[in-house]
C-alpha cells in the first residue's frame, strides 16, 4: 500500500526484480502508470477497496503485504492474508490506530512485523545495504531522486499537496 510514496516505489522496483509478482495500491491515478513501468503488475486504486467489512477474516487475496499507510487500510489487508503469510508495517499517514480481531493471527498464521529501521542492529544493516549495492541494485535508482535549492521549496511543497510529487527530494544548501 502507498505504493507511490519513496518506501512503496521501492518496494514494488525491487519486488519484480526478485520475479515477485506484486500488486501495488495507490490513492494517486495520475501515478499508476509509473507504478505498471517501475514493475507492478497490477495496480489497484486505493478508493476501490472496500473498508467497509466488519467481518474478523476477508478472503485470503494476498500471501504478503507492505504496507505503509496504516489504520484501517492494513486493518483491512491483515484480515485479507493468505494463511501463513506476513505483512510488514512501516507507516501511519492513514492512521494509527488497527480495528481487527486476533483471528487473522490465530487462525490463519498472519504475522505482522513493524520496520523500525532506527534500532535494527547495524551488522544486519550493512549487510542488507551490501545486498543492495549489488544484487538488488535497482538500475534506475539515480533517477528517483531529484536535487532542489531552497527557492524551489515551496513548488516541491505545493506538488506535495496537490499528490503530484513523484521522486524523493533532496534539498542542497549552499555551494555543490
Amino acid at each position: 500500500t502507498g505504493a507511490s510514496g519513496g518506501v512503496g516505489s521501492f518496494s514494488v522496483s525491487l519486488l519484480s526484480q526478485l520475479d515477485y509478482q506484486v500488486t501495488a495500491v495507490s490513492g494517486k491515478h495520475a501515478l499508476h502508470q509509473r507504478l505498471l513501468d517501475l514493475g507492478a503488475a497490477k495496480v489497484i486504486d486505493r478508493l476501490e477497496i472496500d473498508l467497509s467489512s466488519d467481518k474478523p477474516l476477508l478472503k485470503g487475496h494476498w500471501p504478503a503485504a507492505i504496507d505503509t499507510v496504516g489504520g484501517f487500510l492494513l486493518s483491512h489487508i491483515i484480515r485479507s492474508i493468505q494463511p501463513n503469510g506476513c505483512v510488514a508495517a512501516c507507516g501511519n499517514a492513514g492512521g494509527a490506530q488497527l480495528d481487527l480481531t486476533i483471528f487473522p493471527f490465530i487462525l490463519r498464521g498472519v504475522t505482522l512485523d513493524g520496520i523500525d529501521s532506527a534500532w535494527y542492529p547495524i551488522e544486519r544493516r550493512t549487510a542488507l545495504w551490501q545486498k543492495l549495492a549489488t544484487d538488488w541494485k535497482l538500475p534506475d535508482l539515480e533517477s528517483r531522486a531529484k536535487v532542489i535549492t531552497l527557492e524551489q521549496v515551496e513548488e516541491t511543497v505545493e506538488s506535495l499537496l496537490n499528490r503530484t510529487h513523484q521522486e524523493r527530494t533532496i534539498i542542497q544548501i549552499g555551494a555543490e
